[in-house]
């Protein structure tokens, strides 16, 4: 039974990856940041609120004041923020840069912790730090310090993006064990929609999807690396641990990378791959040690 666990995250990873490509493809036909992720999240939550009422009836959908609180937060930190800073991060640094930033969530996860409840950091941990520290100097300079030639603004938006998915464990804490989780998820998308109206241009959101193709490619990214990515996460929870499902998962990284190489013509330098070795090295072993505490 395990294997479908590992399928399930397999599957999750390379979705995640493809993130950037939706996004590159939408930006062509005028779409800013915060057309794409309303397009995104709002296709995203009305095709959860189907799957909620097809396979768990409409009941299902109830949720206590206290979970739509969590959702609101959810919605506007963990989706929201983490949504505009990634795509902020695309546009300055380009795919691989601003999904391996984006990728430290863990990390700050990590820091979080340790300020909001005290936990201790133990040497692994320290070394985790430091690990993906190095990475991401060596991922953002190049393996240089002298010639800097990075876009600073790409690269603080993709460590706010960092620090925003690092927020998520901290806020699903609080979700009640009385209700679906992904009920819960389903409504933060549509916080994410009410939150970015003000900044909607309105005009170009309906030109684009006037045609059918735009159309299916919104409606794609909603579900593929969206709906049926957290889905298909949550299902594979059921066979293998969230350690386990979590490492698989930073397949993101390198699908990631490697759909940037290949279809939006990115480079890679020997260093960055150094870089991005450390950082998934550094991950690896911050959720190493959260095996070890379980």
């Amino acid at each position: 039974m395990e294997l479908k666990g590992y399928i399930f995250a397999i599957l999750v990873g390379i979705g995640w990856g493809t993130v950037g490509l939706f996004f590159a493809e939408m930006s062509k036909y005028n779409m800013g940041v915060y057309d794409i992720i309303t397009a995104r999240m709002l296709f995203a939550f009305i095709a959860g609120i189907i799957h909620i009422i097809y396979t768990k009836g409409i009941k299902e959908l109830k949720i206590s004041l206290g979970s739509l609180k969590t959702a609101a937060l959810m919605g506007i930190v963990a989706q929201g923020l983490v949504n505009v800073f990634l795509f902020l991060s695309i546009e300055k640094s380009g795919v691989i840069v601003a999904t391996l930033l984006m990728s430290l969530g863990p990390v700050f996860t990590l820091i979080f912790s340790r300020i909001l409840y005290k936990e201790k950091l133990n040497k692994g941990k320290i070394n985790a730090l430091i690990l993906t520290a190095i990475g991401t100097i060596i991922l953002v300079t190049n393996g240089s310090l002298i010639n800097l030639e990075f876009n600073f603004l790409g690269v603080i938006y993709g460590l706010l993006s960092g620090i925003c998915f690092g927020l998520y464990p901290i806020i699903s804490k609080s979700i009640s064990g009385n209700n679906n989780p992904n009920v819960v998820m389903i409504y933060s998308f549509i916080i994410v929609v009410i939150m970015l109206l003000p900044f909607l241009n309105i005009r170009s959101f309906i030109t684009y999807h006037k045609l059918t193709a735009n159309f299916l490619i919104s409606v794609l990214f909603a579900i593929v690396p969206t709906l049926l990515c957290h889905l298909l996460f949550i299902k594979s929870l059921n066979y293998i641990s969230a350690t386990k499902a979590g490492i698989i998962t930073l397949l993101q990284i390198p699908a990631a990378t490697m759909f940037g190489i290949m279809f939006l013509n990115e480079q890679i330098s020997i260093w960055k791959i150094i870089g991005i070795i450390l950082i998934i090295i550094g991950i690896l072993l911050i959720k190493m040690q959260d095996k070890e505490k379980n």
